[in-house]
């Protein structure tokens, strides 16, 4: 669960802050979701001393966390709104065939959100898509959806793009400081305990961040896309608060 070799956090200041912030969390006798609430701020507080951590590539722009966040919520919303035909066509889908949809549907649903994952920040927003969709799409063989499916309802569009963040950041903070855990925690079983305390936190932070002001699945995709936006830079602050 620790940092890829082909990636180190930067050495300010504030990123040798976050490490000593996790290794607290690691080391204390028993977990204790303030410091891992200090973790998450800290933590935001260096990805903010860091312009630019996960340079563009010679491929184009990364998919960011904002980025692929827009995307899950158009697409869950589409879904919503018009069922699973007509959402994966707007995203640029063709018409299925007697086959149905493409197979494998999972690794082609990921590619239209996140795209091939070409430098880290990008791999980090596939890895949590593939884990995030897998839960609706994992056995799903490409057929064509019935205009009958069940569509989700507004709560649970909201929800869903909560779940998406809130795995993503967490999969961001481990890229990043998962070794000080690994290497700082008493054991395996008390390290994976601290990074599930972890998890729940960042749960709860974007919980608190978006129920603020809720997605409405009625927006038209500029203020979808302007609510991500604030919501992300939202958390992006919880260092200041």
């Amino acid at each position: 669960m620790g940092t890829s070799r082909s990636r180190r956090a930067p050495t300010t200041k504030l990123w040798q802050r976050a490490k000593r912030a996790m290794t607290r969390f690691a080391t204390a006798l028993q977990g204790d979701p303030a410091l891992a609430a200090d973790v998450f701020a800290t933590y935001s507080l260096a990805r903010q001393d860091s312009p630019a951590p996960f340079p563009p590539t010679p491929n184009g722009p990364t998919v960011t966390l904002e980025t692929a966040t827009q995307r899950v919520t158009d697409f869950y919303t589409l879904w919503s709104r018009y069922g699973l035909n007509l959402a994966l066509k707007t995203l640029g889908w063709e018409e299925p065939g007697p086959q149905g949809f493409p197979v494998p549907f999972l690794s082609h649903l990921v590619d239209t959100l996140a795209g091939p994952g070409s430098d880290l920040e990008a791999a980090v927003a596939r890895a949590s898509l593939i884990a995030f969709l897998g839960k609706d799409f994992s056995g799903f063989t490409g057929e064509k959806f019935s205009d009958t499916s069940p569509k989700p309802s507004s709560a649970e569009v909201s929800r869903k793009v909560q779940e998406f963040v809130s795995l993503a950041l967490y999969h961001q903070v481990m890229s990043d400081l998962g070794e000080s855990l690994e290497a700082q925690a008493a054991d395996v079983n008390i390290g994976w305990a601290r990074a599930s305390m972890l998890k729940r936190v960042i749960e709860q932070k974007v919980a608190a961040v978006m129920a603020e002001v809720p997605l409405d699945i009625s927006w038209p995709q500029s203020r979808r896309h302007d609510w991500v936006s604030r919501s992300c830079a939202a958390l992006g602050n919880e260092g200041m608060g």
